[in-house]
């Protein structure tokens, strides 16, 4: 039985769009067209421009870790159907099927991990 990995592209998310800047003078997080995205107040300075830079940082973080479901589902689909097939098998990589094995299931776990928290961005 195969196991087929869902990954969506792009999905409509509803926020600005990106990129998005630390405005240092407006304690706030900007798009480039000088839009306020989010204003930052009652904390001290050097938190607040950490997270104004993780804020500002989020479109692009989506962006990758979208790009990153995408390309893991596709070698994960890949390396599962050889597998399952019977195409790759132990006695082909003695020393690395096992791991890879182990390999294709920690990422499983990581992947949902991506999932929930794209699924917390986006809606």
């Amino acid at each position: 039985m195969q196991t087929t990995m869902s990954t969506q592209t792009k999905p409509q998310t509803g926020h600005t769009p990106g990129p998005w800047k630390y405005g240092a003078l407006s304690e706030s997080v900007i798009t480039e067209r000088g839009i306020e995205v989010c204003s930052l107040q009652d904390s001290e300075l050097d938190s607040k421009r950490a997270n104004a830079r993780l804020i500002a940082a989020a479109p692009e973080l989506l962006d990758a870790l979208q790009l990153m479901r995408d390309r893991y589902g596709k070698l994960h689909d890949a390396l599962s159907d050889c597998i399952e097939s019977g195409r790759l098998q132990e006695s082909d990589l003695p020393d690395d099927y096992r791991a890879l094995a182990n390999y294709l299931a920690d990422a499983i776990k990581a992947d949902q991990t991506a999932k929930t928290a794209l699924l917390k961005a986006i809606l």
